[in-house]
């Protein structure tokens, strides 16, 4: 048994390391980075900011231009080592994420554990009561379908799993949204955004208990 379990530790390291590397590999390979990103963003600044401004001659302008993103290019690139190496970034990219640094990000202008510890309560919270959601309804309806296999509702329960299996899980949200959500014809039931409800702080424990849970 030890030897066993030995044998699958020290499989997991070849794994995850590989896992790690086409990841890094992927994120390099696929076209628009953060540089492009932060660039198209410095564009619809500019591009913003100068509805008053004239331009003596448009063909200066748009070399000048060029030159300014050029030259912002190299600076983004240098600011976050998108300069070096792959092996450098590699290598860099794998010490931070080992030891939970991961930057900050480009979009939200924060740090990324700082956003990952903000959003970390409500996917825990989503997280446990659809582990036990799952496993009250799949063990009782596994337990039925032995017991009356062969029987319409073993045949009626598998077409129903197998149908719910093929429609992607953003599909079935949205149908389950329209259908009860607040503001539906049929059952208006749920809200249609946000995890808790107006006033939710002048509520008592109870009904804070009571809201978050619906």
């Amino acid at each position: 048994m030890w030897p066993y379990i030995t044998k699958r530790i020290l499989l997991m390291l070849p794994t995850l390391f590989g896992i790690v590397l086409i990841t890094f590999l992927v994120l390099q390979l696929v076209p628009g980075g953060p540089v492009e990103r932060m660039m198209a963003q410095l564009r619809a600044h500019q591009r913003g900011g100068e509805g008053g401004a004239a331009s003596p001659t448009p063909g200066m302008f748009q070399l000048r231009r060029a030159e300014l993103e050029q030259e912002q290019v190299e600076y983004l690139k240098k600011l976050y080592g998108f300069d070096q190496p792959l092996p450098v970034q590699f290598y860099r990219w794998l010490v931070r994420l080992f030891t939970f640094n991961f930057g900050e990000s480009y979009y939200h202008h924060k740090k990324v554990v700082d956003l990952v510890l903000e959003k970390l309560p409500v996917s825990m919270s989503l997280g446990v009561w659809s582990f036990f959601l799952v496993y009250l309804t799949c063990i009782p309806l596994g337990i039925l379908k032995a017991v009356r296999h062969g029987s319409r509702f073993d045949a009626l329960t598998s077409v129903i799993i197998l149908v719910g299996y093929s429609i992607p899980g953003f599909v079935l949200g949205i149908f389950l949204l329209v259908l009860f959500g607040k503001g539906s014809s049929f059952w208006p039931f749920f809200p249609l955004r946000g995890l808790t409800s107006e006033g939710f702080a002048q509520f008592t424990l109870l009904e804070k208990i009571v809201d978050y849970l619906w």
